[in-house]
């Protein structure tokens, strides 16, 4: 079987939270050995720069042209084909919606949420004006050679519900579960921290900050909470535009670090006292479960897949309330040494719950079925 696969995610300078998924997926797949499978890679762009490795049988073709270009051309004109991008594949699996032409090929598309249904005015203009209206509008059209993946049992339910189409096309297929620090992977955190100027205790956001991750609610709930406990930082880490910040800035103790590196990313959740993640829709929540894979207790909120994901081990908010729930929070953990550590006890227990029963089996049988 040869599988092509769409690693034009990577394409993102900064990375992204689907970046994080397709990496962790397939290093998981290619570590499979199963010498029926072979992979075609198809990526795009001015940069060739690839941000994983892949197997040393794996083909990989790339198009030097703009990706807004071959966006528009993939759309309108059905150029570039999918036999350009995908050489001989037997089935294609794009790890999120993205342009591609109309294929009798099985495709198997990755769905993670469908906030932009639902919550339409967190997303910039542009990206709704075009990208997002597109996979709407694709979503409705229901391709018959298309079978959609969805990360949660939550996703599942709530894509039948908005596109009922899909009845019987929709499976689920959880993500690879984080690494755990000490493990799988190893940092220099305390000089990390001292570059990035941040000392000890401090709450972690961790997350692009935009509307949809409510990051008005953490800075509330964090100055209420400072009141009793001046001691503790906020620090925010994820992208953020400058206007952003100037609105968002109150107090000296408030950090916006920006886009941070996997090993920034690392060290601060490492080190967190806990983490903030009362976002108003997940269809997985790969921050919290990163979280608590190093020991630290997580407040998020209690909607979406966020329930499902991260089971007991989380302490719930209502995002609705979440600017006084998460003072609530805070002191509670601040306050009690007991609460604390059943959090990280019961956080490390999720994480391996979900490592243990992760299999990348589980996707390569599905695409076998459409062989």
């Amino acid at each position: 079987m040869l599988v092509g696969i769409d690693l034009r995610v990577f394409v993102e300078p900064n990375g992204s939270g689907v970046a994080t998924y397709t990496k962790l997926m397939l290093e998981s797949l290619f570590q499979i050995k199963n010498n029926d499978i072979n992979w075609v890679v198809y990526t795009s762009g001015l940069n060739k720069t690839l941000s994983i490795e892949l197997p040393s049988k794996a083909i990989r073709k790339h198009i030097f042209n703009s990706n807004r270009l071959l966006n528009y051309t993939s759309a309108f004109v059905g150029k570039p084909s999918v036999g350009q991008c995908y050489p001989g594949a037997s089935v294609i699996w794009q790890p999120n919606p993205l342009f591609i032409s109309d294929s009798k090929v099985p495709l198997f598309v990755t769905i993670h949420d469908l906030s932009f249904v639902h919550f339409p005015q967190f997303f910039p203009f542009h990206t709704k004006i075009w990208y997002l209206k597109w996979v709407k509008s694709w979503l409705k059209k229901a391709p018959k050679n298309v079978t959609l993946l969805a990360v949660s049992e939550f996703t599942k339910r709530d894509i039948l519900e908005t596109f009922p189409q899909w009845e019987g096309r929709v499976e689920v297929v959880s993500p690879c579960p984080p690494v755990v620090i000490g493990t799988d992977y190893k940092i220099d955190d305390e000089s990390i921290l001292n570059s990035l100027h941040i000392k000890k205790p401090y709450i972690l956001s961790l997350s692009n900050v935009e509307e949809r991750k409510n990051p008005e609610a953490i800075i509330a709930g964090f100055l209420d909470f400072s009141e009793k406990y001046p001691d503790y930082d906020l620090v925010f880490a994820g992208n953020i535009s400058i206007k952003k910040v100037n609105k968002l800035k109150r107090s000296h103790k408030i950090h916006f670090l920006g886009y941070v590196s996997t090993d920034e990313r690392y060290a601060l959740l490492k080190n967190a006292f806990c983490l903030a993640y009362p976002s108003f829709y997940e269809g997985y929540g790969y921050p919290p479960l990163e979280a608590m894979g190093f020991g630290v207790p997580v407040c998020a909120a209690s909607v979406g897949a966020l329930p499902e994901t991260l089971n007991d081990a989380a302490l719930w908010v209502d995002p609705y309330r979440a600017a006084s729930e998460l003072s609530v929070l805070f002191t509670l953990l601040a306050d009690s040494k007991e609460v604390r550590e059943r959090y990280i006890a019961k956080g490390k227990e999720r994480v391996n719950e979900l490592r243990q029963s992760f299999s990348p089996e589980k996707i390569i049988n599905i695409w076998k079925k459409f062989e």
